[in-house]
Formats: C-alpha cells, structure tokens, sequence
C-alpha cells in the first residue's frame, strides 16, 4: 500500500453547506473504510451552521482529512476547490449528507486497472426520514468501454446514472491536464456537464455491479420549491448540444444513437413543457412564452423527426402538427 500521508491512491472530494444534521454520519462512513489508501478534502462552504466545527474536530483526529473554509459560492466552486487541493491518483466526490458503505472504496479500487481511466458504480436511495430503503440502481457489469470505439462510446454516454459525479473514480491527472471543472455558472446540470467533459478525454472506462453509496433522498431544498421551468429547459437544451456534438466527435451516427438523441429531446421539451403548465403554485406560460419554445431551432428539429420518438399516437400528432394553439390547449388542458 502507498504512504498515504504523502501520495494517497484516492482523494475524496467533500462540498460542506450547513451539514451539521449528516456530516458526522457522513465521515464516519468514510473512517470505517477497510479500503485505507485515502485522503479527506472537506470544503466548507461558506457553512452557518456547526459544519466547520464539525470539520475541524475529524481533522484533529486524523490525518487523512483536509479543511478548506471559503466564502460560500456553491456547490460547483466547492467541488473545483477541492480539485485543486488533491493529490490523490483518483478522485471520488461524496456528498455530506450522504452514506457509504465500508467496502466502497476497496470495491471501486479494485476495478480501477492501470488501463481504466473512470469506474463507475451503483446507488442505493434511502429515505432521510425513516431511514428505510427506497430503491437501488445498479450498472451492468462492463470490464472495459474502449472510447475509440462508436458503438462503446454511446454505451458510456447514456449508461444509467452517467449525470452523476458519485459513486465513481475519476483520473485526477485527466480532470487537471484537461481542465476538466464544474460550471460555477450553473445552478442544475453542473453534475452532467462535467461527466460529458470527463468521458470526452477517456480512453477506457468500467462499471461494476455494485452498490455501496447511499443517497439520501426526502431533503427539504428550497430551490426546487419554486422552479423556472422553462430556464431549466435551455439548460437541458444545450447539455443535449454537447451530447449531440459528442457522438458527433466519436462518430457515433446511425439510427440508435439517432432514435436515443431525439428520445431525449423529446422527453426534455415534453417533461419540462407539463411541469410549466401542470405544477400547482407557479403561473401558467403565456402563449407568447411557448411561441418562443417552438419557434427554437431545436424544437423544430423535434418535429421534423418525431418519427424517431416512443410515445402515444395523441401526443406524437400534437408534436408534429405546427400548430402552437393545438399544443398551448393540449399542455394547459389535457
């Protein structure tokens, strides 16, 4: 085993934001580790509340843990903070109000061959009431997606779980010679963006069937209280730019890459186009407002290949119709 008070083999990448409630819980899922190679890198984020106190008592009690107090900027200028702190070979980002197992990291090391550049692994969501499970999501196992490789390319891409930045290993010498970083530019979609960036300078990456990182699920968020629906769209909008510019980049072009691309756009206009319309408590798009939507490039690409889409015949008709009052009264009233 590496000296890990000098070059640890993993740096784990903390954001702490008024964390008091679940960091204790948080770290001492990550001290009872049978995997001992690693590095804390803790960033307290600007935290009111006993976050940094809390920090700062694991860190007089090993070693192996960092603090970084700075002013509060977010979860992506917390993350990047930390980035730049670590000296680990692999990178892998927990969040403070989550758990994880006591095999996680030795499960993830031990698939992170000298010719691997990212592993990924599955969730297991709890509910932070109860504590009880809710679900679990596991990935295929893959041993190796060669990404000179079109058809392993798309594989990679739209594997499940592939726009979150946990349960993973990354390369740090990858994220840092690429300048591979989190938009501190955006308030959702930060996580999706960066794994694209990520994957586009991979030569090789593995999935294991595995489960050990426990995301809490049921935390009170006040930004999701009230949602801009359709600012989230454009956000949604130009990450499907960088995927399409990505298979575009790995040649990956024929119709199930072609099918998989405009499910998804049609999926990001429909969803986010009800969510407008339908979610109780926020005012109801104005006609004007969804004439911008429809007259976007994007959306007229939509209709032209609608063919491509999976949904039911009603919907696919309103979608293809070019008819803006048809699908104003089809999302205000159906």
């Amino acid at each position: 085993m590496r000296n890990s008070q000098y070059s640890p083999y993993i740096s784990i990448i903390i954001p702490v934001y008024n964390a008091e409630k679940y960091l204790t819980e948080c770290l001492d899922s990550i001290i009872a580790q049978s995997y001992r190679d690693f590095e804390v890198i803790l960033v307290n984020d600007g935290s009111q509340d006993r976050s940094l106190d809390i920090c700062n008592e694991f860190a007089a009690r090993d070693c192996r843990i960092k603090v970084i107090d700075k002013p509060n900027g977010g979860v992506s200028s917390a993350r990047n903070c930390g980035i730049k702190q670590a000296s680990g070979e692999w990178i892998t980002f927990i969040d403070s109000d989550d758990l994880i197992n006591k095999d996680f990291l030795h499960s993830l090391v031990t698939a992170a061959g000298e010719d691997v550049d990212f592993v990924m692994s599955g969730l297991i969501f709890f509910d932070d009431s109860s504590g009880l499970k809710i679900n679990e999501e596991r990935l295929p196992i893959i041993s190796k997606l060669a990404t000179d490789n079109p058809e392993d390319c798309f594989t990679l891409a739209t594997l499940p779980l592939i726009t979150s930045p946990v349960s993973k290993l990354y390369r740090r010498a990858i994220i840092t010679k690429h300048n591979v970083a989190f938009s501190e530019k955006l308030s959702y979609g930060e996580d999706r963006d960066f794994n694209l960036q990520y994957i586009g300078f991979c030569r090789t990456a593995s999935a294991i069937d595995y489960a050990g990182y426990y995301y809490r699920k049921g935390l009170t968020d006040s930004l999701s209280v009230r949602r801009d629906y359709l600012g989230l769209l454009k956000h949604d909008l130009e990450y499907w730019s960088k995927l399409s510019e990505y298979f575009a980049k790995k040649h990956c072009d024929d119709v199930a890459v072609r099918t998989y691309l405009y499910g998804r756009l049609f999926n990001f206009y429909n969803d986010r186009l009800i969510q407008a319309f339908k979610t109780p408590g926020i005012s109801t798009p104005s006609l004007s407002q969804l004439r911008e939507v429809v007259n976007g490039k994007k959306f007229s690409q939509l209709r032209r290949n609608m063919n491509l889409v999976t949904c039911n015949a009603l919907t696919k008709a309103i979608y293809k119709c070019n008819s803006l009052p048809v699908l104003y009264f089809y999302l205000k009233f159906i």
